[in-house]
């Protein structure tokens, strides 16, 4: 089993529940909900199949719901087969709601002309269009095209270096929301997020919902890399999409701002998911570039939590074999991996406790650390720190064992008894033995708070010596 989370996203390549099966089976931890391309109802049917289908196999599916953001698009093109621009010829966006043709587009932002001034860059379709302002009306802005370049259809548009005063989240991510909070998802992730105040927006929209999901901020703005200090404080995991975040940056600069982020998501214990064109060339091949593979590794190296499958596996020929090939990907680059104590930076009880359970696993060769965690933090804690052996998760509460998914290393298990705390502590080394987790004779480290159904930091640790039956030989230590 590999330790780094796999997420698909779902679509028509994949939809039917047997597909949505095989994906679990070949390694799916994750599933994404594209609000850019799901319906209300496509949002719903997908969460309960899922959910049904998990509970059959016994196994924690975490879904994530992505929620479109305010992503600006040119409009239609009369006839709906593009258009062919030439460098240096005169070509206006604009804000009134027409068909476009060789000389103009709609463009969806009604502020546009009044928000870019002369001289700005725009560009389209993912930067393959590259336009300059030349000047401004009251709805229109007229370009000059720098490159020659196709135009299809509902296009995207990105400004770099502008500021839009348009909110992070728009009237349709409000109404994606409702839905997925009705219908529980586990994470919810806001696109083109700029600065803190986008993440508190989102929380504040989110409310007091029970169960609450998890919040992930999309890092795809140059003014969110300047604010990811920020950022990270307000979030509960991050996602490095590097589309948007390529087209608005020169491409060369992506590779290190992934990996600074990597590293202080890392050092902050808070979840990164390394996203977009990861195995793109598997939308059409059932075998990645071997660009695309070191791509994949190289994310894991730099100590990414999760990775991410976007049209590989919502519109591709190959879905499965796309997740089967990122599962093989890493888990041979996990097995170079050199164990390492992640630098850290928390300096709490709980903290400090979970880094004394690693720190043991390490010296006793433990097979595993077992963690109780009421709200996932234990966990999260365990986990940031990268320990060369298994992380088990035991958790009384659904939507923490499913939130549990998307943690490096972590297997969640269910745990549906609490009793005393000895008798738990006996029940648990037993459950791992059934399940093949560990073997007679295998040390263990044990972690989370007592008491274990309480909700509160984690406050002890104990070493164990698996047996057959009974625990021989125990060591606890409480109130590190």
């Amino acid at each position: 089993m590999t330790r780094t989370k796999i997420i698909a996203t779902i679509g028509p390549a994949c939809r039917s529940k047997e597909m949505l099966e095989e994906l679990i089976r070949s390694g799916m931890d994750v599933a994404r909900i594209n609000c850019s391309h799901a319906s209300h109802e496509d949002i719903a049917g997908i969460v309960t199949d899922l959910r049904e289908i998990a509970k059959r196999m016994d196994t924690s599916v975490g879904i994530l719901l992505d929620l479109s953001g305010p992503k600006i698009r040119t409009g239609r093109i009369a006839g709906g087969k593009g258009i062919t621009l030439k460098a240096g010829d005169t070509f206006t966006l604009t804000n009134r709601k027409i068909e476009g043709n060789q000389e103009i587009v709609f463009a969806n932002y009604a502020r546009l002309p009044q928000e870019v001034k002369e001289g700005d860059t725009i560009l389209l379709d993912d930067g393959i269009i590259e336009l300059k302002v030349k000047s401004t009306t009251e709805t229109d802005v007229i370009c000059e095209c720098v490159t020659d370049a196709f135009l299809k259809d509902h296009q995207g548009i990105n400004i770099p270096g502008v500021r839009l005063s348009i909110p992070a989240l728009t009237e349709k991510d409000r109404a994606d929301l409702v839905v997925g909070l009705k219908y529980e998802v586990d994470f919810v992730a806001i696109s083109f997020v700029r600065d803190a105040q986008d993440m508190i927006d989102l929380r504040n929209a989110v409310g007091d919902h029970w169960p609450p999901p998890m919040l992930i901020a999309k890092l795809e703005k140059p003014e969110a890399i300047d604010s990811l200090e920020a950022i990270l404080e307000q979030s509960d995991a991050v996602m490095i999409a590097r589309g948007d975040l390529g087209v608005e940056l020169p491409p060369e600069k992506v590779p290190p701002i992934q990996k600074m982020i990597i590293k202080r998501a890392n050092q902050k214990a808070k979840p990164v998911i390394t996203a977009t064109q990861m195995l793109d060339s598997m939308a059409n091949n059932p075998r990645p570039t071997r660009a695309e593979a070191s791509d994949v590794a190289n994310a894991i190296f730099d100590g990414t939590d999760a990775v991410m499958l976007s049209e590989e596996t919502a519109m591709g020929n190959y879905p499965i074999e796309a997740v089967r090939m990122m599962d093989r990907i890493a888990y041979q680059a996990e097995a170079t991996m050199t164990s390492r104590l992640v630098e850290h930076e928390l300096r709490t009880p709980a903290h400090a406790v979970a880094h004394a359970a690693v720190a043991m696993a390490m010296d006793m060769d433990a097979r595993a650390v077992a963690t109780f965690t009421k709200t996932g933090s234990t966990a999260r804690l365990v986990s940031q720190f990268r320990p060369p052996v298994s992380i088990i998760a035991l958790t009384q509460q659904e939507y923490v064992y499913r939130q549990l998914s998307l943690l490096w290393g972590t297997t969640p298990l269910m745990l549906t008894e609490v009793s005393d705390s000895e008798s738990t502590l006996a029940l648990v080394e037993e459950t791992l033995l059934k399940r093949g987790l560990v073997m007679p004779k295998d040390n263990i480290v044990i972690t989370g708070g007592l008491p274990i159904a309480a909700r509160g930091a984690a406050n002890f640790v104990k070493l164990s010596v698996i047996q057959p039956k009974k625990v021989t030989r125990a060591f606890e230590f409480k109130g590190i």
